[in-house]
């Protein structure tokens, strides 16, 4: 998962979601999209939530923005006003929760602060019936 600094919500691609709920939000409701930098349209699915745990097994518990969007991008914008903290220096980086205690390590990947979340995995709500698998 990106963080972002310039993203408004936390998003989501659909793909990512296929295992969990789609559910209609304030910008499906109001037939919106986002805009994105270049000034285009991304189509927006809904909302869902995706809990799992980082490499440390910290729990992650977020509700997503599912969009037209290539990869997860976590908004540091989000965060903060969550009681969270995104701390970037050199060698030092990480996502400190509100508990106070908890630090989610953070990578610098291809220019890119990342870090990386594991799921139970799970059947596709897509999967068709059971025969068919």
């Amino acid at each position: 998962i990106t963080i972002g600094s310039g993203s408004v919500d936390h998003v989501l691609p659909r793909k990512f979601a296929h295992y969990d709920e789609i559910k209609p939000n304030e910008i499906t409701e109001s037939g919106d999209d986002y805009v994105a930098a270049n000034g285009g349209s991304i189509p927006v699915y809904g909302s869902t939530r995706m809990i799992g745990k980082t490499d440390q097994w910290a729990p992650i518990n977020v509700e997503w923005t599912v969009a037209k969007v290539r990869k997860p991008l976590l908004s540091s914008t989000r965060l903060t006003e969550n009681g969270h903290h995104v701390h970037l220096e050199r060698e030092n980086n990480f996502i400190g929760l509100s508990d106070g205690k908890t630090k989610i390590p953070l990578r610098i990947i291809n220019g890119c602060t990342t870090f990386t979340v594991w799921r139970k995995k799970q059947k596709p709500l897509d999967a068709g019936f059971p025969w068919q698998d």
